[in-house]
């Protein structure tokens, strides 16, 4: 039972009738498992084919207690009352034999079983079912009566294709037909993959998937590989010519082949095979810094942590070198989860002495206190710098993330970065948007799936969606052009009560807006995250404004309070001196354009400013009206 009962106010005597029972029951009809650690109810129903004798029997153990009216309580006994809405010809039934009272009661922690029988010809499709239950809880040492029910949903599908479509969380009536996971849609299928033995056959454990390449067919629907490289289209039955779409990493990349042909001419068929095999131009070499804020963000008086990717995309250079990460002089490092080289608190950085990192990459997880005297709204800004010495034809590779210090924050949330200036967040029009979407278990049992649905800005590319960064290994199903789910399928995430710190997940991916786009066009962007089978759990909005180009809010003056050398210089080192005026103020660094690349708070007087990740160029450093110019050779 995933979903934690919900109550009623209603007191509801024992029904007349029990909706579609088959008219008896016992031990006869199934015998429970008696291996269910954990308490579950009606979960994971297989599909059921049409026209085809069921015979479906459901393990099910009852819980000890649940979550009501603001506080655990303890179950004393559950009877279920009736399953509602079953396709007709269906019925159900359980092991119990009914007690004096005519109902089916199990005892708390009891295993037991339903059954569901029969035959039916309704139409394909999925089945919201109604399942009426009688808890008797022990509150006060006084027991009462609450009814209640939990939905239940039954798959329908077509004997001829047995497609077993996922279980579409969205409906809200008894029965709807599947949509895009359909018997009335055609399912093609294909890998995309690093043909190491250029065979062109994908080899297991020989070749490496290939996931972030997005599939198109050239009239509006798109599809994306995961982890596995799998790609996955839902398409009305027709031809369709499938092609990767270029980007920067598949620069380095043929395709063979280039193109792939697909008469999918019948609906509820799978056309599978479609793969593309890759192969990698052996002179050049391509890698990637992301940095992921974990969850929970900073917070006064509590640790928090961001997490360090260094992602190779080319096979044919194993990466060697050292990775830099530089912390704000407001937080206190505390422990990485990978060993690091050495650690400076003078300036700040965690070194890595890294070799021959694999296709695919390195990974660690950074935690830090941040002392109960930083203000809220104090940014904080992480660089991660990757000195390659193998890959000398992209010798240095950066990133930088910045968030904010919260007193409190919504477990499930999304963020953007940049976020943008000013209470518009303005940016430029040709900025490279990251978004994360963190959620948390804070149910009372695992969440066996977690669905995150996110509806694309119409001003955003969808084909220049790169997922950079996630916590458990994922599938992605693109919709309607614009919606693209992330589906962490056999998750496990357990519930914060249980085990607060693996309860947490997340996903990060990179998408471009549009070229061309009028200066005040906002992007919005939220997502929906589905616990199982629970409602979904809505995040809050983030925006931007594009505005090009990005002016200052006030006057920029210069002034001798704030000094800076070596300038110009060209490896991104500053000392910065200033005047004990500028004490506990943001200083900023901002390009051209006033987008704010970098921010700390002033704690002295004199201090270093570390940010090799800078381009050459002309940049300003700024604290409140007061500016210098920052050069970088």
């Amino acid at each position: 039972m995933k979903s934690t009962l919900l109550t009623s106010a209603a007191f509801l005597s024992v029904l007349s009738g029990w909706a579609q029972f088959c008219g008896s029951s016992g031990p006869s009809f199934c015998v429970p498992g008696n291996n269910l650690v954990s308490p579950t109810f009606l979960d994971n129903i297989p599909c059921i084919e049409q026209g085809a004798n069921t015979n479906l029997v459901i393990p099910i153990k009852i819980f000890n207690n649940i979550y009501f009216q603001g506080q655990f309580v303890t179950i004393i006994s559950i009877t279920i009352d009736s399953i509602e809405n079953l396709p007709s010809g269906l019925c159900w039934t359980t092991n119990k034999v009914p007690n004096n009272l005519n109902t089916i009661t199990f005892q708390a922690g009891e295993e037991g079983c339903i059954v569901i029988n029969g035959v039916s010809y309704e139409p394909v499709g999925q089945y919201k079912l109604r399942v009426v239950l009688s808890a008797v809880l022990g509150l006060q040492y006084q027991t009462i009566t609450v009814i209640d029910y939990l939905p239940v949903f039954v798959r329908l599908i077509d004997p001829l294709t047995k497609i077993c479509p996922p279980v579409n969380m969205n409906q809200n009536v008894p029965f709807v037909p599947f949509d895009s996971n359909s018997t009335l849609h055609a399912h093609i299928r294909g890998r995309v993959y690093f043909d190491n033995d250029n065979n062109g056959i994908y080899q297991q454990n020989i070749d490496f998937p290939i996931s972030n390449e997005v599939i198109e067919t050239g009239n509006g629907y798109y599809a994306i590989t995961g982890p596995s490289g799998i790609y996955n289209f839902y398409l009305p039955a027709g031809s369709y010519n499938l092609s990767p779409i270029l980007h920067s990493t598949s620069s380095l990349m043929g395709y063979s082949p280039f193109q792939q042909h697909v008469n999918a001419n019948s609906n509820g068929v799978l056309y599978d095979g479609n793969d593309f095999a890759v192969k990698y131009d052996t002179t050049k070499c391509n890698r990637e810094i992301i940095i992921t804020e974990g969850a929970p963000p900073p917070r006064p008086g509590f640790n928090n942590t961001i997490h360090v990717n260094v992602i190779n995309n080319t096979p044919y250079f194993p990466l060697s070198g050292q990775l830099v990460v530089q912390y704000p002089p407001d937080q206190m490092f505390l422990n990485s989860s990978a060993p690091f080289a050495s650690s400076d608190t003078s300036l700040h950085t965690i070194t890595y002495e890294l070799s021959n990192i694999p296709l695919g990459g390195f990974y660690t997880q950074l935690n830090f206190y941040t002392p109960p005297t930083t203000n809220l709204g104090t940014k904080f800004s992480y660089i991660a710098s990757f000195h390659d010495s193998v890959c000398v034809l992209n010798n240095i590779t950066n990133h930088t993330h910045t968030t904010t210090v919260v007193g409190s924050y919504d477990p499930n949330d999304k963020i953007v970065y940049p976020t943008g200036s000013g209470d518009n967040h303005t940016i430029p029009a040709d900025t490279i948007l990251h978004y994360t979407i963190r959620f948390q278990n804070t149910g009372t049992f695992y969440a066996e799936n977690v669905i995150i649905i996110d509806t694309i800005s119409s001003h955003l590319d969808l084909r220049t969606l790169r997922v950079r960064s996630y916590s458990h290994p994922y599938e992605v199903v693109v919709e309607n052009s614009q919606t693209v789910k992330f589906v962490f399928q056999n998750i496990m995430l357990p519930d914060s009560f249980s085990d607060e710190p693996n309860s947490h997940g997340y996903i990060q991916y990179s998408i471009k807006p549009y070229q061309n786009l009028a200066n005040g066009t906002v992007i919005t962007n939220r997502a929906d995250i589905y616990f199982d089978f629970n409602p979904p759990v809505l995040t809050n909005t983030v925006f931007n404004t594009i505005q090009n180009p990005v002016m200052f809010a006030s006057p920029v003056y210069q002034d001798a309070r704030v000094d800076v050398f070596p300038n110009p210089n060209q490896d991104g080192v500053w000392r910065v001196r200033c005047d004990a005026s500028m004490l506990n103020q943001k200083l900023c660094v901002l390009d051209l354009s006033g987008r704010e690349l970098y921010g700390t708070t002033i704690h002295h007087t004199e201090f270093t400013l570390l940010l090799p990740e800078l381009g050459a160029g002309v940049y300003m450093i700024r604290v409140r009206e007061t500016a210098k110019r920052l050069v970088k050779q």
